[in-house]
């Protein structure tokens, strides 16, 4: 942790009386900390030339019945931000050689969006299966199939503690290449 927290309680009221918390009026109350609401969270990291750019980290509108459902929402997602991202840089200029390498750790997904003849078993995830397809089809994107361990963007969807995250996000901002 950097810095030293002090322990001490000052009484900073001789000093700065008038001193008050500033909130709106209209500010409503809090709600609870624990909501379970049993939705996923997608977390998307896109690297350009191996330096992280752009992050996405949110929770999903659906409540999914598998890990295949969540999966999937969270690769449209990255397609999404992909085409997006080789636009704005076309428009700038920039040759953009070949597909976007898309890594995750869900071998189903990969399977069923890089394969032609791999067949969708769940009609939920249509709509993002076929737009993943089809980003594959016109080789806008690519997709390899890493450890959990390697798969950075799982940092963006759990809650964790600013020490716990700190370590684990050292790697990622501090790295040689993507593993």
């Amino acid at each position: 942790m950097i810095g030293e927290k002090l322990e001490t309680q000052y009484n900073w009221s001789k000093l700065y009386p008038d001193a008050e918390k500033k909130l709106p009026l209209d500010v409503p109350s809090p709600l609870r900390n624990d909501v379970e609401t049993r939705r996923s969270v997608s977390g998307v990291l896109v690297f350009l030339n191996s330096t992280p750019i752009k992050w996405h980290s949110k929770r999903q509108h659906t409540v999914e019945t598998s890990t295949y459902s969540s999966e999937m929402t969270a690769l449209k997602v990255a397609v999404e931000m992909t085409i997006e991202l080789r636009y704005n840089l076309r428009m700038l200029g920039v040759l953009i050689g070949g597909p976007t390498e898309m890594l995750g750790d869900n071998r189903s997904v990969a399977m069923n969006v890089s394969k032609p003849e791999s067949m969708l078993k769940k009609k939920s995830n249509l709509c993002s299966y076929h737009y993943c397809r089809e980003a594959s089809a016109c080789s806008i994107a690519t997709y390899r199939i890493i450890t959990s361990k390697q798969n950075f963007a799982d940092r963006l969807t759990k809650a964790l503690a600013p020490n716990v995250l700190s370590d684990l996000i050292k790697p990622w901002l501090f790295r040689n290449d993507l593993g």
